[in-house]
């Protein structure tokens, strides 16, 4: 079965854009009130440390709430599913800001400021998704791992 054929295909497309969300945000809000030592200042020079830490916990921290409210794994002890879902989270976050990086360092070498005027002042549309590209790979691993999805 593939995920769209699948009845909740829908709640966990959602699930997947609020853990990059939540990555976003997790590394905006560590990255402005923790600080510190610049990341890649030439590529990204507003990017911290601190701020990566933020995006690498955020969707761990979604993924175990989803897990702990909604259970997919089928294992004689939960702490091996929340392990997991925390271990999937971090590499979506990992996935995710390369994405950004990545874009970031494609742009710094074209020497553009936005990737388009789609969305004005976001640095445009490929700037939105460019972790939505990275890390959906290992969601769909995340979840064929937990629901034997055939892809």
């Amino acid at each position: 079965m593939s995920l769209r054929q699948h009845s909740e295909g829908l709640y966990f497309t959602l699930i997947f854009v609020v853990c990059i969300w939540a990555s976003d945000s997790g590394a905006y809000l560590f990255g402005k009130t923790i600080g510190g030592k610049k990341m890649s200042p030439n590529i990204s020079p507003n990017k911290t440390w601190a701020g990566y830490i933020g995006a690498l916990l955020s969707p761990a921290i979604i993924l175990v709430l989803e897990q702990f409210t909604h259970p997919h794994w089928e294992f004689d002890h939960m702490d091996v599913s929340y392990f997991r879902a925390a271990l999937f989270g971090i590499l979506i976050g990992i996935t995710g800001q390369s994405g950004d990086l990545l874009i970031s360092y494609m742009k710094r070498k074209a020497v553009l400021k936005d990737t388009g005027a789609l969305i004005p002042g976001h640095g445009g549309i490929l700037d939105r998704i460019d972790a939505l590209l990275l890390a959906l790979p290992v969601y769909i691993l995340y979840l064929k791992l937990s629901l034997t999805l055939e892809f």
